[in-house]
């Protein structure tokens, strides 16, 4: 139980289902008659029923490629014969948070926390501040990381390593194109002096 949401959501139950009028228009209300509460209760028996049917089929259905199947009273008690310290523990648990929750919102009118727990009910209000710790804290540096990332891969992985090989290549290409002039006079006194370097590294 919390000051919070949780808080505020058993309170309204306590004080909605159980408590006293809190208003002129609430003390009017009255139950409906029985020519609409009959046709309700029996809509909700025929619910449980239908909701009821088919449920071994829907569990056989879970442990269809297991050796292992449990019917729907059999995973009831599972949990008792697995682990009866844990199920026991979680029941208690969960009956001493209901009973402590009926204790503390049976008859309040107000949420009561805050008076019995002090300064630690405005902090579960508040979510023990969660939210501001992860903003001033996970988002900078997440967004720290972000621009650490971003500027590696925008000037060091783009810029210089694949830039390199692309302006490269680029540069490459566009110095070939002196040699790729289609004029045969310009291939044959390049082969000439082709031909003189090779004989002058040879004889040389």
């Amino acid at each position: 139980m919390s000051g919070g949401k949780e808080g505020v959501a058993i309170l309204g139950v306590f004080v909605v289902f159980f408590g006293e009028h809190k208003s002129d228009t609430a003390s009017d209300a009255h139950e409906s008659p029985p020519v609409i509460l009959w046709p309700l209760r029996f809509l909700a028996l025929f619910s449980i029923i239908g909701g009821a049917i088919g449920i071994e089929a829907l569990y056989a259905s879970q442990f269809e490629h297991t050796s292992e199947h449990l019917s729907f009273a059999r995973q009831l008690v599972a949990p008792f014969s697995h682990s009866p310290l844990a199920a026991v523990i979680g029941l208690l648990a969960a009956i001493a948070g209901f009973g402590g929750a009926y204790a503390l919102y049976s008859k309040a009118a107000t949420d009561p926390l805050p008076s019995k727990i002090g300064p630690l009910s405005q902090l579960m209000r508040n979510k023990f501040y969660f939210d501001e710790l992860y903003e001033a804290t996970v988002i900078p540096l997440h967004e720290l990381i972000a621009k650490i990332a971003d500027f590696f891969d925008r000037w060091i992985i783009q810029g210089f390593c694949v830039g390199l090989v692309r302006d490269g290549t680029d540069l490459f290409g566009r110095s070939l194109r002196w040699f790729q002039t289609g004029n045969l006079q310009t291939y044959a006194l390049l082969f000439a002096l082709g031909v003189a370097v090779v004989l002058y590294l040879a004889l040389r």
